[in-house]
């Protein structure tokens, strides 16, 4: 059994991700910006509390006993010409 760390794990893709590799009996870590409902998670993950991604993140503390990570955060449904900040944000995020 894999331990495996995936980012973004309440959006579409992270949360069924996270699901799936649960149900092929990994030990999966929840990984966003604030804790996941405890009604939203299945059994096999658990929250993995990381905050704002634009900031400096201690990923020495989550990555800890991980075997494989998965990166599914994303700066993502924006259409329009992006602002130089909102690059910036979309450059250090994804």
């Amino acid at each position: 059994m894999s331990k495996i760390f995936v980012t973004g794990a309440n959006g579409f893709v992270g949360s069924w991700l996270s699901k799936g590799l649960a149900d092929r009996g990994n030990n999966v870590i929840a990984g966003s910006r604030e804790p996941i409902a405890q009604n939203c998670l299945t059994g096999g993950v658990e929250n993995g509390v990381y905050g704002d991604l634009r900031r400096k993140t201690d990923w020495k503390r989550h990555l800890l006993g991980i075997d494989t990570l998965v990166h599914s955060a994303g700066f993502v449904h924006k259409r329009e010409p992006l602002s130089d900040s909102e690059r910036e944000d979309a450059k250090v995020i994804n």
